[in-house]
């Protein structure tokens, strides 16, 4: 069975990897996330893959030290809970990254002029309706 969350942590892992990053940043999980538009109706992440790439290429290496999953907010036990699913979906990554309204991913965001409070309302809208 396929899963597009795993998939989407897998392609971050090889994105870093491919940029130097010695750690998985949430960056990285912004740009995989954007790379597998679209997502799933009524979600818009508001990006593309260009513009966080071109985010990324801006910055100055430097180390997070909340690279792990756990510290960008994502508790794989609740989000099973919480959409009663085996598997998690690229939705929830976006939701985990947006919970840390200091990451490294909402400034990529803002910077880009992303409605975060739509998308915030089309998160919840999807999860209502998974």
């Amino acid at each position: 069975m396929r899963s597009d969350g795993r998939e989407t942590v897998i392609r971050a892992g090889l994105l870093a990897s491919e940029g130097g990053a010695t750690r998985l940043g949430d960056s990285y999980f912004l740009l995989a996330l954007a790379e597998s538009q679209p997502l799933t109706s009524p979600v818009d992440l508001g990006v593309t893959a260009a513009m966080v790439r071109a985010q990324l290429g801006a910055q100055t290496p430097r180390r997070h030290d909340g690279d792990l999953l756990a510290t960008l907010g994502i508790d794989l036990d609740e989000v099973r809970r919480r959409g009663h699913r085996t598997q998690i979906a690229r939705e929830d990554l976006l939701w985990g990254l947006l919970a840390d309204a200091s990451s490294e991913s909402v400034r990529i965001l803002r910077r880009g002029q992303v409605d975060l409070g739509r998308l915030w309302a089309d998160l919840r809208r999807w999860h209502q309706s998974a």
